[in-house]
């Protein structure tokens, strides 16, 4: 982890994966305790054909949290 990174811990957390893109939503009060943006959009590069393999690795990671969508639209 890097020291000044900001983190918290949560319940659960609103994620989306549409094949090539990670959206992440968090309530107000978690985002007040780190750097205020409610809403992050992370873009994959580079990962065609991997989908399916990255798809899995992501509902291994949020496994037992409410949360996690798989999405064939943006």
């Amino acid at each position: 982890m890097v020291s000044d990174q900001l983190n918290t811990k949560v319940a659960d957390v609103c994620v989306r994966f549409n094949g090539n893109t990670i959206y992440v939503e968090l309530p107000v009060p978690v985002a007040e305790k780190l750097d205020g943006k409610q809403q992050y959009e992370i873009k994959l590069v580079s990962i065609e054909g991997r989908e399916q393999e990255i798809e899995s690795a992501l509902r291994k990671i949020f496994e037992g949290k409410v949360g996690f969508e798989f999405s064939t639209s943006p």
